[in-house]
């Protein structure tokens, strides 16, 4: 069984914020390798994060087939800032909070492998590197505007294995990603 992962390209500032042109176009180059590894008749579905750049990936992708599914495990508007050298968390109202004090990653890291293994093969998540750390990936090895293949057996968690398919780029910067 096999789910597609993209991730998103560089961000703008600000609460819940949108791919940049750059990362945009970074994204969708992606499209014709993504096309060229889904059956002709496109992605059994598409997943979306809640955030503005998460669905900014979907666009880039244009992949317009069937309805998709949004929800807030594959990503959501809230986003990493560094103040002074210091991680922390940027909510869609503005606030700003401690890194640590922001639970949704740890909270949805058992809940992520049980709903990828229960996704219809050749499923397209449209996402960004939280994905994949909450996936047990060290962030420093996660890229954004990239093609991941995660490979599992139907309904073993335990079975997940990624695979990198087409190398982004590293934003280990903070602009990137909230774990």
């Amino acid at each position: 069984m096999i789910i597609w992962l993209v991730t998103h390209g560089e961000k703008e500032d600000g609460p819940d914020p949108k791919m940049t042109i750059e990362g945009f176009k970074r994204v969708q180059s992606l499209r014709d390798q993504l096309n060229q590894r889904l059956p002709a008749t496109g992605p059994a579905q598409v997943h979306i994060g809640t955030g503005r750049r998460q669905f900014d990936v979907a666009r880039a992708l244009d992949l317009k087939k069937g309805t998709p599914f949004f929800s807030a495990l594959w990503g959501e508007g809230v986003t990493e800032i560094k103040i002074k050298g210091k991680s922390m968390i940027l909510l869609t109202d503005g606030r700003i909070i401690e890194f640590d004090q922001y639970l949704s990653p740890k909270h949805m890291r058992g809940a992520i492998r049980e709903a990828i293994v229960n996704l219809p093969t050749q499923t397209v998540i449209c996402s960004g590197r939280p994905v994949l750390v909450r996936l047990g990936m060290a962030l420093k090895e996660c890229q954004s505007a990239a093609l991941y293949a995660i490979h599992f057996e139907l309904g073993r968690p335990d079975s997940i294995k990624i695979e990198l398919v087409s190398a982004g780029i590293d934003l280990g910067d903070g602009k990137g990603a909230t774990v």
